[in-house]
């Protein structure tokens, strides 16, 4: 099988943080690259899901608030609540997992019971 040669020119810290992550499992960055194109072709598009986290996360607040509007003292205070949440999302710090969303969630969550 012919070989050919990939450059990428990315931030110096990501390869390095990358390269980290990839040596604590057994890899260098080549055989990640490998592995990311054999699965890309095996399953016809990104292994992963893309989308804009904010996007996502606003539609479905949106939907749950508004299907609920007797939260809290009514539909006024369900408002204020989704704005607030929509402000949450729209600073998303980015979450380093779906658990630490959560947990800012929850977090809001009481204090919000709290005043």
């Amino acid at each position: 099988m012919a070989t050919t040669v990939l450059q990428v020119r990315m931030d110096e810290d990501l390869k390095n943080e990358a390269s980290e992550l990839f040596e604590k499992l057994g890899l260098d960055i080549p055989t990640a690259i490998r592995i990311f194109f054999k699965r890309a072709v095996t399953e016809k598009g990104i292994p992963f899901e893309l989308r804009e986290p904010t996007a996502v996360y606003n539609a479905g607040v949106k939907d749950s608030v508004s299907s609920k509007p007797q939260i809290g003292n009514g539909e006024k205070n369900a408002k204020a609540t989704l704005a607030k949440i929509q402000k949450i999302f729209a600073e998303n710090k980015g979450w380093a997992s779906e658990q630490e969303m959560i947990s800012d969630l929850a977090k809001f969550r009481r204090s919000r019971k709290k005043g």
